[in-house]
């Protein structure tokens, strides 16, 4: 099979770029690669990068980038803005109460050890008397 003809002048300036890059890295020099892509295509993977970057943070971090972003203006397409409200409006209160519940477990969780420690102390082994109270406290304090 004969090899193909060069046909235009376009095609021998782009072979003659590839033959030069491969004797330039023949010889251990490598040209610096240029960069093609437009400005435009650099934001847009940039914002695809960081919206999978916000989808591997935890849910408190998340809520807040999101909310930073849309001060930002970064989300742009119909659908991200219509996913960014959805989860202000609807994820955000959610992971206000799951805030208060862990705080609420917490605390549980300190009543307990002091109630323990006291009955300790005392040789009192009627602890959860003193954790009931520090409970129903708790519960009416929320």
């Amino acid at each position: 099979m004969a090899p193909a003809k060069i046909k235009t002048a376009e095609e021998r300036e782009r072979l003659d770029r590839i033959f030069a890059e491969v004797e330039a890295t023949d010889r251990g020099e490598s040209a610096p690669e240029a960069n093609t892509r437009t400005q435009q295509q650099i934001d847009e993977d940039n914002r695809r990068a960081n919206i999978k970057r916000l989808a591997n943070l935890e849910t408190k971090e998340f809520i807040g980038n999101v909310k930073a972003n849309i001060g930002n203006g970064t989300f742009t397409t119909r659908w991200e803005k219509i996913l960014s409200q959805f989860i202000m409006v609807r994820i955000a209160p959610m992971n206000d109460e799951l805030n208060t519940l862990r705080n609420f477990a917490t605390a549980v969780d300190i009543r307990l050890q002091k109630a323990e420690k006291a009955a300790r102390e005392q040789d009192n082994h009627h602890y959860y008397k003193i954790f009931a109270e520090g409970v129903k406290t708790l519960l009416n304090s929320i």
